[in-house]
């Protein structure tokens, strides 16, 4: 991968060296000329943690050794993340728990995130999967960017209970991705047709304030609509509320779900 290496990973523990108590090596970045870091890899009984700079704290939870091929990789992202995130927004204290996906990950989605809670992002990784070292690097990179962007706004509204907010917190996210890195759009930005958009449009509208809708229906595919549709909608709806407005993904992080209504 043609990224700059100066900054290091310190690794303590399983294969320390004994006379400097750690074993030093290379860690790349994604970006030009950020400030250089370091990220301090400790075991912890079974269980290794990443403590990332200074206000990510990543745990990887690779007590069996299934992550331990892609922990540098990994690192790397989580440290040129955080370093772009810090550039754009004061530095956040967040705990980022890696983990080895239970089950194996839909095609596009290899690397998984969630954050469910204020000041924590869970990342699961298709250990199977068979991405290289780039396209896992730039997956966490992307995945890193879109749960951040739930991370502020937990800070502020929340992610939501209604199927509005939800629309709003995911729109959001997918979008704020896009400002902070150049990629593809991801294969649930824009799963949806012209007649299917417009009809889900109009259905949203209605059910904007609903605070029992069906997330996995209207996210996951797990009823009356295809998978990933109201991620499509989501993005749909903020994208053209941004635009007009003339803000951003991460200067809207706290904005109140009902401001973008009226895009639907």
């Amino acid at each position: 991968m043609k990224r700059a290496r100066d900054a290091e990973v310190l690794i303590a523990g399983q294969g320390a060296s004994q006379n400097a108590g750690t074993q030093r090596s290379a860690i790349g970045r994604a970006f030009e000329n950020p400030p250089v870091h370091k990220v301090a890899i400790s075991a912890l009984r079974e269980t290794w943690y990443v403590s990332v700079m200074s206000s990510w704290t990543v745990h990887l939870c690779n007590a069996r050794k299934r992550l331990t091929p892609f922990a540098s990789t990994v690192a790397e992202g989580l440290q040129a993340a955080q370093a772009k995130c810090e550039e754009v927004h004061p530095p956040t204290s967040v705990d980022i728990v890696v983990r080895a996906a239970d089950r194996a990950m839909p095609e596009g989605l290899e690397v998984g995130g969630s954050s469910f809670t204020p000041g924590r992002i869970d990342i699961d990784i298709d250990i199977n999967a068979r991405l290289n070292e780039e396209q896992l690097y730039h997956a966490v990179l992307r995945t890193a960017f879109h749960e951040f962007h739930h991370v502020l706004r937990w800070d502020g509204p929340g992610y939501g209970f209604t199927l509005g907010e939800a629309l709003a917190s995911e729109g959001l996210a997918q979008i704020f991705v896009h400002e902070m890195m150049d990629c593809p759009p991801e294969p649930w930005e824009s799963v949806l047709n012209e007649t299917e958009l417009a009809d889900l449009r109009k259905v949203s509208r209605t059910e904007f304030e609903n605070a029992t809708y069906n997330h996995p229906e209207w996210f996951f595919g797990a009823g009356r609509f295809r998978a990933w549709a109201g991620y499509s909608l989501g993005k749909f709806m903020v994208e053209k509320a941004l635009l007009d407005i003339g803000t951003t993904a991460l200067e809207s992080a706290t904005r109140p779900a009902d401001q973008f209504k009226p895009y639907l």
